[in-house]
């Protein structure tokens, strides 16, 4: 790892040259390296898997999609802080242009990278997104998006959607991310729906989606979906729940945290039972959430003995009587998380009497 550091393009070289069994390479904040590090990479670098570069703004796009097409075999990508200065403006390309792409692409041979982690690089676009799209991923299993506010549902949809392009994708996570609307979010999962395993949605600064569109969504199964993670969702909380009713019969854990709506006000009281009960849920995990204790016991019995971990911790407005609840709805419990609940010495001192074999 080379963080901040005063290395140029003749140290990278030099690691290139020196480390022949070099792995993994993450540099971050070397503000003097260019696309000749990339070049000296891919001709000293054959056994490099895995490369991450942070706030390295001599490194353009043009030359990240060069270095992927030249390294077939890297494995994993991270850009984080990246193309701070490059916008396309999210201009379509003219005819000719395109046409070019698509025989770029098929002339393509297939990438082997199976990890693409995209964090905080503002000036990547959804034409970017095309770009990687005519660089074969076949085998990409996890892609983030984290707070690239120039990629949209239509840059999402170039990279997945791309029948010249299949990909077995398993998790996805897309914070700080924007759909038009809670259609466009729904159609966007439906072209993994076959292999995805993961999702996860944060919110956490910035509206997922804009205010919803009553349209309905074409929603398909996910036969592998076994874990689904929100972070600060609430405005599509309901819609989501309702699709995740609807698609999912394999769950195993369910996150929602940060709702800081009522949850009568989300309709989870009445989602949570028909989910939990439809599918195996052995985890729930609901962080700084404006839940009850009548709605823990309400999920809690829906769970049908199945669940094993309940966390719920940072719920301000838990009082503690829901543990009188737990020893006769959940025999298998092994992890309770109540940290900075209301619970008190006595509700302590029955959870211990209970005898839970396992927590």
């Amino acid at each position: 790892m080379l963080f901040q550091s005063s290395i140029s393009d003749d140290g990278i070289s030099w690691v290139a040259q020196q480390c022949t069994y070099l792995n993994c390479l993450h540099i971050k904040g070397d503000l003097s390296i260019t696309k000749v590090s990339l070049r000296a990479l891919v001709q000293d670098g054959k056994s490099l898997k895995s490369l991450a570069l942070g706030s390295c703004p001599q490194i353009g796009e043009d030359d990240i999609m060069s270095f992927l097409m030249d390294q077939p075999y890297l494995d994993k990508l991270e850009l984080k802080g990246m193309l701070a200065g490059e916008s396309n403006n999210g201009v379509i390309p003219a005819y000719g242009v395109r046409l070019s792409s698509v025989l770029h692409r098929n002339l393509c041979i297939s990438h082997h990278l199976s990890s693409l982690i995209l964090v905080k690089c503002p000036g990547l676009q959804d034409l970017s997104m095309l770009s990687f799209s005519d660089i074969r991923f076949p085998m990409l299993q996890h892609l983030v998006i984290d707070d690239c506010s120039g990629v949209t549902q239509f840059g999402l949809m170039y990279l997945v959607g791309n029948i010249m392009n299949p990909m077995t994708l398993k998790t996805i996570k897309l914070a700080r991310f924007y759909f038009f609307t809670y259609a466009a979010l729904v159609e966007v999962l439906s072209l993994f729906s076959q292999t995805i395993e993961s999702i996860t949605l944060d919110s956490r600064d910035s509206g997922l989606v804009m205010p919803l569109c009553p349209v309905e969504a074409v929603a398909q199964e996910c036969p592998k979906l076994k874990v689904i993670r929100l972070e600060h969702c609430d405005s599509i909380m309901d819609l989501f729940l309702a699709w995740v009713g609807m698609v999912c019969r394999g769950l195993k854990e369910l996150r929602l945290n940060g709702l800081t709506a009522p949850v009568h006000e989300h309709g989870i009281s009445d989602c949570f039972s028909s989910i939990l009960q439809l599918n195996g849920i052995t985890k729930i995990e609901l962080r700084s959430c404006l839940i009850k204790d009548i709605h823990v016991c309400i999920i809690v019995q829906s769970c049908l003995e199945n669940l094993q971990e309940l966390i719920l911790d940072e719920c301000s407005h838990i009082l503690g009587n829901v543990v009188l609840f737990l020893r006769a709805h959940c025999p298998n419990l092994i992890k309770l998380g109540l940290s900075r609940t209301q619970i008190n010495d006595d509700h302590i001192r029955i959870l211990v009497s209970m005898g839970f074999e396992h927590l």
